[in-house]
């Protein structure tokens, strides 16, 4: 960290460690209690955002599916 509390740019941020559960497997309500266990001023607006995202990133891999299960119901598609 240099000396502004920013970052310099040979230097990455700390990890965080998700006790063995992949980022995918958390819910949105882990993935806040984490960041609420690791950054202690935790922003009150910040649990709603990570919830929008969350539904946001949920309707996008339903469409996801549901584009690869049209594309494979075609006759003669190759996945």
């Amino acid at each position: 960290m240099t000396s502004w509390g920013r970052l310099g740019s040979q230097e990455h941020p700390p990890r965080m460690a998700h006790a063995g559960a992949s980022p995918s497997a958390m819910t949105h309500q882990s993935f806040l209690d984490l960041l609420k266990k690791q950054f202690p001023r935790f922003p009150p607006h910040l649990p709603a955002q990570v919830e929008s995202i969350y539904h946001s990133l949920q309707r996008l891999r339903q469409g996801l599916q549901e584009h690869h299960r049209q594309v494979s119901a075609r006759p003669g598609a190759q996945v």
